[in-house]
């Protein structure tokens, strides 16, 4: 199952090696602001969050998660770094109910590919279940 977001990155003020010192504080609101924001577009992505659940009774867990994530600059970036920025968007999916757990009895891997100077910034999610 392909999940696409048109436009939708990670906000990489969230990654673990992100320059700037966000404060404890303000970091935290911005964690509940980009876990809530995934939670949302999970639910009204690609035919809704009832094609993605009734996809998920096919195929139960555990499942590989790929992320593609299209930048339009084409500054380099850690891939670590940006599936780091990543981990608000599972566990919004959590939150939306996409999976019963972000943990690895659910999503038993998680890879990332990183496009630089794309035309069409976003994430695309692909989810396959991991036999």
């Amino acid at each position: 199952m392909t999940l696409d977001f048109p436009g939708e990155l990670p906000d990489m003020r969230l990654a673990p090696n992100a320059k700037g010192n966000l404060h404890h504080m303000e970091r935290s609101k911005l964690v509940k602001i980009e876990r809530e924001l995934w939670g949302w577009r999970f639910q009204a992505g690609e035919g809704g969050l009832l094609r993605s659940k009734l996809w998920m009774i096919r195929n139960p867990p555990p499942y590989s998660l790929s992320w593609e994530v299209r930048f339009s600059d084409k500054r380099n970036r850690d891939d670590d770094g940006v599936l780091g920025a990543l981990k608000h968007a599972r566990d919004g999916a959590v939150d939306a109910g996409l999976f019963t757990s972000d943990g690895l009895t659910v999503i038993g891997q998680s890879c990332i590919k990183g496009m630089l100077g794309s035309k069409e910034p976003g994430t695309t999610l692909t989810i396959r279940p991991l036999t």
